[in-house]
């Protein structure tokens, strides 16, 4: 799905940000459900098609995307 067809079915987004860790962008989004608003995001690759979707903001998308990409401290081989 294209950035055009999602805003045709969502509406404008709350907010448009480039990704800083892969190529692409993001659209912030809230949703009201029972009377509590729920962050909800879509990210696009470079392309601009729909990559990824989540019940968090782009900031807290693109942390988790960084932090998946660092080297794991304990797969540093430990030495015994």
């Amino acid at each position: 799905m294209s950035k055009d067809q999602v805003q045709q079915i969502s509406g404008q987004p709350l907010s448009i940000t480039e990704r800083t860790v892969v190529p692409g962008s993001c659209f912030d989004y809230k949703l009201t459900q029972t009377g509590q608003q729920k962050p909800y995001s879509i990210s696009f690759d470079d392309r601009g098609k729909v990559e990824h979707k989540s019940f968090m903001n782009c900031a807290q998308w693109s942390h988790a995307q960084q932090k998946a990409r660092e080297p794991s401290r304990s797969a540093s081989g430990g030495g015994y």
